[in-house]
């Protein structure tokens, strides 16, 4: 999954429904938002997500997305592809 940009659809779905903290935020807090996003199709499905946007959009790094990523791949919600 990857977005292209942080004004896509998906990454609109998540900043709308998303209170951003910029500090103290958790693994388990992003991806109960992602989880949501998809559940609720505010990201609709086939949608490609990049990891940078998702860094922005939760003001993370990267290795915080990769892990809530695996774990969304794990549930069979997301289809994780190499660039």
């Amino acid at each position: 999954m990857a977005l292209r940009s942080k004004s896509t659809p998906a990454a609109k779905a998540l900043r709308s429904k998303t209170r951003v903290r910029r500090s103290g935020q958790t693994d388990e807090h992003i991806y109960q938002e992602m989880y949501r996003a998809i559940i609720d199709h505010r990201i609709p499905p086939g949608t490609a997500l990049q990891e940078d946007s998702l860094t922005s959009a939760f003001a993370v790094s990267r290795t915080v997305i990769r892990k809530v990523l695996q774990r969304l791949s794990h549930g069979h919600l997301v289809d994780i592809v190499p660039n």
